[in-house]
């Protein structure tokens, strides 16, 4: 039963992401941050230490389309 209820987990994992059209992730050492230049790097690395979870707090990322929201 084990195995069913890991196969259909995966397999519901799989089909939801699809429906989100959510590409492969990939590594934060991999973002161009040369490209944009408008985003704040110094800030948006401290964001990505996670600091912001524990107190419940959030962090709102905003601005045209093309600048990377999504990937970050």
């Amino acid at each position: 039963m084990d195995s069913e209820e890991n196969t259909r987990d995966g397999r519901s994992l799989h089909r939801r992401m699809q429906r989100a059209h959510i590409g492969n992730f990939a590594p934060i050492a991999s973002f161009d941050w040369h490209w944009p230049t408008e985003i704040d790097r110094p800030r948006m690395e401290a964001a990505l230490q996670l600091r912001f979870v524990k107190p419940g707090d959030n962090i709102v990322l905003q601005g045209p389309h093309g600048l990377g929201k999504t990937t970050l």
